[in-house]
């Protein structure tokens, strides 16, 4: 899933694979949590 999940972002933005983390919890039978952790690069761009 991981792996998907950094396909997906690097679509977008490039990203070092160390700096993403995906956590999956089974709460009980009607919840889920999916956690991600995304550190994404710093830009030069000013808004």
């Amino acid at each position: 899933m991981k792996r998907d999940i950094l396909k997906v972002i690097c679509k977008y933005v490039q990203i070092d694979p160390e700096m993403l983390t995906v956590q999956f919890e089974q709460k009980n039978d009607d919840i889920s949590v999916l956690e991600l952790n995304v550190t994404l690069p710093e830009t030069d761009e000013k808004k």
